[in-house]
């Protein structure tokens, strides 16, 4: 489809091999890392695979995933949830928020963590919300709006890092 016709193993510039080799290969590097780490940060670091996978499944929910999915004939979630699109991403969205409040109180990051992770939560109801999922652009505009989540993440993170 026209959105992902440049992309690597699509435009024919690697293989589906080539392309899971070196999925294997990042892989086996992060377990290299993974490994060295004490348990508790073995058991956060896997556990933050949920947050890795839920981002490209919010992502396959969104309009331009469904036109293109429909036109060559793949069987996604983004057209299995149809009408309750909102109501599974609300879902992973409290999932997300849960997980990173929980990460936050393991790795005793210090009180000014949770009120901008709260602010990322309003940020993301907010997206969910107001998002008209029946027009491409709009789902865009609010995708690119996700800058803005990882950015009250990464400064809760940072400034409950310096106050404890």
């Amino acid at each position: 489809v026209e959105r992902t016709r440049l992309r690597p193993v699509a435009s024919g510039l690697l293989t589906p091999f080539q392309g899971l080799s070196f999925l294997g290969f990042q892989l086996l590097l992060g377990l290299g890392i993974l490994l060295q780490l004490n348990n508790y940060s073995r058991v956060l670091g896997a556990s933050s695979l949920l947050l890795v996978f839920s981002y490209p499944l919010v992502k396959r929910l969104t309009f331009w995933d469904k036109e293109d999915d429909l036109k060559v004939g793949v069987k996604s979630t983004a057209l299995r949830f149809g009408d309750l699109t909102k109501n599974w991403v609300t879902g992973f969205g409290i999932a997300c928020i849960s997980s990173l409040a929980l990460s936050g109180y393991n790795a005793d990051i210090g009180w000014p963590f949770y009120p901008f992770l709260l602010a990322a939560s309003g940020q993301m109801a907010w997206q969910i919300c107001t998002v008209d999922l029946s027009s491409r652009a709009e789902c865009n505009r609010k995708f690119v709006s996700n800058k803005w989540f990882g950015a009250l993440v990464y400064s809760g993170i940072l400034f409950g890092k310096l106050a404890s």
